[in-house]
C-alpha cells in the first residue's frame, strides 16, 4: 500500500512473492519470518506478531511491530496472509534512552503523544507523561495504583493487567499485551502496553516502565479489512500503518 512504498520505495512494488520481501528483513530476523509465514500456511490459520528489524534500500535499519494473519477460505485453506506493520523505530529509540537515562526520559516524555507511567514494585506511580495525566484528568479518573479499582483499565481486564505487572515488577524483562481503557463518556479505547522492567538499586524486585499507545484504530481497521477487500483497499491508502496481502504461495 501507499505506506509501505513511502517507507522502502517503490522499487520493492511490482511482482514480489514474500521470499523476496523477506529479504527486506534484518538478516537475525529472517528464519522467524520464514517460519512463521510456514506456519500460519500449513496450520490452516492463526495469527503471528513480532518486533523485526527491515533493512531500507539506503541500508538505514528500521524496528517494525508485524502482525501476519491467516485469511481462510470456505474451504478451510488458507488463501492469502495479511501483513500489518507499523514503524515503530522512534518509540524504540526512545525507550532505550530511557532505560538509559532517567533525566533524558523527562525530557523525551513531554513531547510524546504515547502514554508512559513509571511504577515502583509495589505499583505505586512514581511518574505519569503529560499525555496519560490528561486522559486522566479528561476522564476524571484518580487511581493510587498499577490497574487498582479505580484504573482506567477496563473491569475485564484488570485482573491480567495486575498479573503481568506482579511478573515484571518480581522477574524482569518485558511483557506486551493489549487492553481496553474505559472513558468516562462509555467509550472503549484498546491501548497496546509494554512492560519493561528497570533494576531497583538495593532491592531484588524492579521498578516498571509503562508505554502504552492507543491502537483502537488500527484494531478496528484490521477488523474490517478481514471482512471485505473492497474496504481494506479503501482504508490501506488512508491510514500510516503499510500493509501488505500475500497468496498463501507467497506471491
Amino acid at each position: 500500500n501507499p505506506a509501505f512504498i513511502a517507507l522502502f520505495g517503490d522499487s520493492y512494488s511490482a511482482d514480489r512473492r514474500f521470499s523476496d520481501h523477506n529479504s527486506l528483513i534484518h538478516p537475525d530476523d529472517r528464519d522467524w519470518a520464514a517460519q512463521a509465514f510456514r506456519d500460519l500456511v500449513t496450520q490452516g490459520g492463526g495469527s503471528a506478531r513480532r518486533q523485526v528489524r527491515y533493512l531500507l534500500p539506503s541500508g538505514e535499519e528500521r524496528w517494525i511491530d508485524a502482525r501476519a494473519d491467516a485469511i481462510v477460505g470456505a474451504d478451510g485453506r488458507v488463501e492469502e496472509v495479511l501483513l500489518v506493520s507499523r514503524d515503530i523505530t522512534e518509540a524504540k529509540r526512545t525507550q532505550e534512552a530511557l532505560a538509559e537515562s532517567q533525566a533524558l526520559y523527562q525530557l523525551l516524555a513531554e513531547n510524546l503523544t504515547d502514554y508512559l507511567v513509571l511504577y515502583d514494585a509495589d505499583g505505586t506511580i512514581l511518574y505519569d507523561s503529560p499525555s496519560i495525566e490528561r486522559l486522566l484528568r479528561d476522564n476524571q479518573i484518580q487511581r493510587e495504583k498499577a490497574a487498582d479499582d479505580r484504573s482506567i483499565i477496563h473491569p475485564v481486564d484488570r485482573k491480567r493487567a495486575r498479573r503481568n505487572f506482579a511478573l515484571v515488577a518480581k522477574c524482569g524483562g518485558t511483557h506486551r499485551d493489549e487492553f481496553r481503557y474505559q472513558l468516562r463518556s462509555g467509550e472503549v479505547r484498546w491501548v497496546d502496553v509494554q512492560l519493561t522492567a528497570l533494576p531497583k538499586e538495593g532491592s531484588a524486585e524492579n521498578q516498571v516502565l509503562m508505554v502504552g499507545r492507543d491502537v483502537t484504530r488500527r484494531r478496528q481497521a484490521v477488523e474490517d479489512l478481514a471482512e471485505s477487500e473492497v474496504r481494506y483497499r479503501l482504508l490501506a491508502d488512508h491510514q500510516d500503518d503499510f500493509i501488505q496481502l500475500f497468496a498463501a504461495d507467497g506471491s
